[in-house]
């Protein structure tokens, strides 16, 4: 339950690795709600590293999926499609399909968000390609969209 000076607890460093392991063991005995200084939560790191196990054991948890990111107000729905990761998309929209209606800071619920990044793959490719981030492929892309589309 300890977090280092940017607020990221352990949990969180190990389920943006995508380290499945490590974090079966952390999960337990972390505060899965903790944020870190942009609001990011273990979910939010899990669906980061792009990683359904991280993801399904900190649902486990039961976190409070209200929890959203400082500056862009992003549900961890947000950033699974942010990071065009489906599988990980897919397992928060079966324990809380509410989050497919959630607006960021820019009034954008997950299926716009995934709108505008398959309006210009190039420029979002390129971005997460800065940010030292895996962009998901076009079949990805293609699945996130569906699962979002799909009642």
């Amino acid at each position: 339950k300890i977090a280092d000076f940017k607020g990221q607890t352990a949990l969180m460093i190990v389920a943006d690795a995508g380290d499945a392991e490590l974090s079966a063991l952390l999960a337990p005995i972390s505060d899965v709600d903790a944020q870190d200084y942009l609001g990011r939560t273990a979910l939010h790191a899990a669906v980061a590293g792009r990683s359904p196990e991280c993801v399904a054991m900190v649902l486990e948890r039961n976190p409070d999926v209200a929890r959203v990111t400082e500056g862009g107000k992003n549900s961890a729905l947000h950033t699974a499609v942010q990071f065009a990761a489906p599988g990980c998309a897919r397992l928060i929209l079966e324990e809380f399909p509410g989050l497919a209606l959630m607006r960021n800071t820019m009034g954008q619920t997950p299926l716009t968000m995934a709108r505008a990044i398959v309006s210009d793959l190039p420029s979002w490719r390129k971005a997460m390609s800065r940010e030292g981030r895996i962009a998901g492929s076009d079949e990805d892309v293609a699945a996130l969209m569906v699962l979002l589309i799909s009642p």
